[in-house]
């Protein structure tokens, strides 16, 4: 959402600024303050999401870098869910790079945190040695998108001191950059699981006709990392044998990795509480991630993450794959 207002006014940016002004603070709106090379100047550019928020925006450029920065105030922030709105801007970025047929690459997007504010800061290549970074936070009622875009590395030309520079002077609440995670029920199923929000569901019939069988599907995201969690009403598990079991759980892992084309992968049988599990890493050319898929009971389970390879969140990836609980109780799992 806010980026899509930096990449409304990316085509239309006139960079300001004389050359060789030295180093200074600049405060922008109340509170918020950041240190540029040159002077900051307003940017004059439509908003086309005023009916959410109002925004300003600043530019300036040094030498073959170009900064900008924006900050903009929710009209009703109650309505802006913080998950949605880090997604919305990360599309934004993304999107003149998508239409324009060219392949995305992003060498780095991790989370981050400022004064107390969780956020993240993503890179992406837009040409030969040409890259973007950005880091976006979201306070109570407010946003601060700032980047700048570059040739060679972000440690050249200035980068890293103008976005480590950003200072908010009210203190959020957060002591940690990882998303938060919620347990959430995954429908009238007695399987709950932790996610970064409430999951959207689709139920698809796999059964043949006069005999439904319904797959459930319940995905939830953080930035580019989708988690999903899948599972399958199948017959009892105690008439299935432990080959047909492992085949279950074999073709229920590839189904998952279809829509990746994993150029690496590996599995391995590791348990999941009392139930056998099958473990899978994989990687693609452009994203990379996990599949555990298990039996419990009369269903088949599957829980997946996955994200572009220079999204390293450890910690939301470890505790969303060992999150199963059922009716509550906690089951143990392996390391």
């Amino acid at each position: 959402m806010a980026s899509m207002v930096l990449g409304a006014f990316a085509a239309a940016l006139v960079w300001y600024g004389a050359q060789g002004v030295a180093w200074t603070r600049q405060t922008l709106v109340s509170g918020i303050s950041v240190s540029c090379p040159e002077q900051l100047k307003v940017i004059d550019a439509k908003n086309p999401f005023a009916d959410k928020f109002s925004v300003q925006v600043w530019g300036a450029n040094h030498g073959a870098t170009q900064y900008v920065i924006s900050v903009g105030q929710f009209k009703d922030p109650g309505k802006v869910e913080t998950t949605e709105f880090y997604g919305d801007s990360v599309e934004g970025f993304l999107r003149p790079i998508m239409n324009s047929g060219n392949p995305v690459v992003i060498p780095a997007l991790r989370n981050e945190l400022l004064d107390g504010w969780p956020g993240f800061s993503i890179t992406f290549q837009t040409g030969e040695r040409q890259f973007r970074t950005y880091r976006v936070f979201r306070t109570t009622d407010r946003f601060v998108e700032i980047g700048a875009e570059y040739k060679g590395d972000s440690t050249s030309g200035g980068v890293d001191p103008y976005l480590d520079s950003l200072q908010m002077s009210d203190a959020g609440p957060s002591k940690s950059a990882e998303p938060e995670l919620k347990r959430f029920p995954l429908g009238k199923s007695p399987i709950s699981v932790l996610l970064t929000r409430e999951p959207k569901v689709e139920t698809v019939d796999v059964g043949v006709k006069g005999s439904p069988r319904i797959l459930y599907t319940f995905e939830a995201d953080y930035l580019l990392r989708l988690l999903q969690v899948t599972y399958l009403d199948i017959p009892d598990s105690t008439s299935l044998s432990e080959a047909d079991q492992r085949i279950l759980r074999e073709g229920f892992t590839s189904q998952a990795l279809q829509a990746y084309t994993p150029t690496k992968q590996k599995s391995v049988d590791s348990p999941v509480g009392k139930d056998v599990g099958m473990w899978t890493s994989f990687e693609s050319s452009q994203m990379s991630g996990d599949v555990v898929v298990f039996i419990h009971g009369n269903r088949i389970i599957r829980l997946m993450q996955v994200a572009p390879p220079a999204y390293k969140d450890p910690a939301t990836v470890h505790a969303f794959l060992h999150s199963v609980e059922f009716d509550s109780v906690q089951k143990p799992w392996a390391p």
